[in-house]
């Protein structure tokens, strides 16, 4: 279940809740290694949320820079009805991974702790790195918007570990062809023909559409993608090649190399976002 601008009088947003396995990572003394732990008793399910708080400005040190902020993201775990445990998220030195289909890391490196989410399903974990790459995109821009001088102090933003999400804004005409796809055991030629199609880049979807306005829709899933850019001689259109895991195979083709080259940056972005290996939201720059 996903909440969006869900916001109260005291200034607090959730932006997503969802029911997971909550863990953490302890010492064991006997094994002199480290082990996951059960925060709650008999595997039991815990409301995990992600909230976002407005408060007066407040300056907080970023490595050798002060910055200001009105506005943070905190990881809440609801572990009792009267007992609620916060962290800090999107924050500079918080890690997110999705080490499983199922299971989320979340990790604090100035304090040295770590936490285990397991969900009920594949799609809840998606969901929840696409609303933690969220989290880290909006707190980016937040700072950059009341910091006007931060690039003049040598950074821009990325320097504080944060994900920029234009790569799953990115929309426009493309000329696509289906090269290859898979029918039960056999592979399959595709069309020989390009058709001009809107896309659109929804999560870890791409969207087609025959007009901008049209209802009609296709969705190529792009989860663990691959993406090789094909030579073009001069005057042809730039292309290169989507492979997905299913065995399916698009060529994509765009009047301009930049226009190619920030395609093929978003749909990799995308799909690091919604893949079903390690991720790590700090090194999706």
């Amino acid at each position: 279940c996903v909440c969006v601008c869900v916001m109260d009088e005291f200034g607090e947003e959730l932006c997503l809740s969802l029911v997971a396995e909550v863990f953490t990572l302890e010492s064991d003394a006997k094994e002199k290694d480290k082990i996951w732990k059960l925060l709650a008793a008999k595997k039991k399910l815990l409301p995990v949320n992600i909230i976002r708080r407005t408060h007066p400005k407040r300056h907080r040190i970023v490595g050798k820079q002060q910055v200001y902020v009105a506005q943070s993201f905190m990881l809440q775990i609801e572990v009792m009805a009267a007992r609620v445990r916060e962290h800090p998220f999107a924050d500079p030195g918080i890690i997110v991974q999705r080490t499983t289909p199922w299971f989320v890391q979340w990790t604090d490196k100035r304090l040295g702790k770590v936490l285990g989410f397991n969900f009920v399903s594949e799609y809840d974990a998606a969901e929840f790195m696409l609303a933690a790459a969220i989290a880290f995109d909006e707190q980016q821009k937040h700072v950059v918007e009341i910091n006007p001088n931060l690039s003049q102090q040598g950074g821009d933003g990325t320097d504080l570990g944060l994900l920029s999400l234009r790569s799953l804004k990115k929309t426009g005409f493309i000329y696509i062809r289906h090269l290859l796809s898979r029918k039960q055991s056999k592979i399959c030629f595709g069309s020989k023909k390009k058709s001009k199609k809107w896309a659109a880049l929804e999560g870890s979807q791409l969207v087609l559409q025959t007009k901008v306005d049209s209802k009609k829709r296709s969705l190529i899933d792009i989860e663990s993608c691959l993406v090789q850019p094909q030579l073009s001689e001069i005057g042809q259109l730039e292309s290169f090649v989507l492979a997905l895991t299913s065995g399916d195979a698009y060529e994509i083709s765009v009047s301009e190399e930049e226009d190619m080259v920030e395609w093929i940056q978003c749909l990799l972005r995308s799909a690091v976002v919604g893949a079903l290996r390690t991720v790590d939201i700090a090194e999706c720059q």
